[in-house]
């Protein structure tokens, strides 16, 4: 009697999620818990401990939200690709602002999409960067060509592109009518911090008081989501 063929086995991958709020980690988890070959060897809600714990697992990939306490979530994903560049990342945010992305973009981040997008869309762009193929949602494509079509090379750019990523958050939560108090708190950061990264954007895109800033990050905002 001829024996049954085999069914090919698998291969499992490992999975680190970098999602500071726990309810969120959480269903994060669940779903990829789901299908049988994907495990989560990990998860972290702050910078410091992401990156230890990183270190020490050496996932094949890496979910990471960009607000993290203890650091920016750009400048982890830069540690992250110098330290460990055979990590896969794949960052899940509510930013989605074209600034952000064309970041995400030079920082060699292996994915992208918005936390608005379904279960399933999440498990696809999971297994497509897996295969070593860069994945970004429908609405960052759209924003990323529009962008490279659309934006003239100006002086604005230019200031735009010097500040460092944790100025590009607190300029965000500021066009986004958000205080220095909630933006402290938005960034786990302290108010002083945040009152020093707005001296420095002001200096910066030369702006002369907190007025013309606010001034600045809405009208940046807006034309931002057209």
């Amino acid at each position: 009697m001829k024996d049954n063929p085999e069914v090919p086995v698998r291969s499992v991958s490992k999975l680190f999620i970098v999602e500071d709020h726990p309810i969120m980690r959480q269903g994060i988890h669940s779903l990829l818990s789901l299908h049988q070959d994907l495990v989560v060897c990990g998860e972290a809600g702050d910078a410091p401990s992401a990156l230890e714990r990183i270190a020490a697992e050496r996932p094949d990939l890496v979910i990471l939200d960009l607000t993290l306490r203890g650091g920016s979530g750009l400048h982890l994903m830069k540690l992250l690709k110098f330290g460990w560049p055979n990590i896969k990342i794949l960052v899940l945010s509510a930013h989605e602002e074209p600034d952000y992305l064309e970041r995400i973009f030079r920082s060699e981040a292996d994915g992208f999409l918005t936390k608005e997008e379904s279960p399933d869309r999440l498990i696809e762009a999971v297994r497509q960067v897996l295969r070593g193929e860069r994945y970004f949602c429908p609405k960052a494509k759209r924003y990323l060509r529009d962008r490279e079509v659309g934006l003239p090379s100006n002086s604005e750019t230019t200031s735009l592109h010097a500040l460092t990523d944790r100025e590009v958050e607190v300029l965000t939560y500021l066009g986004r009518g958000l205080g220095t108090v909630d933006t402290a708190h938005k960034l786990r950061i302290s108010v002083k911090t945040v009152e020093t990264h707005r001296a420095n954007l002001k200096s910066k895109l030369g702006l002369k008081s907190a007025p013309e800033l606010v001034r600045y990050a809405v009208n940046w905002i807006e034309r931002e989501k057209r």
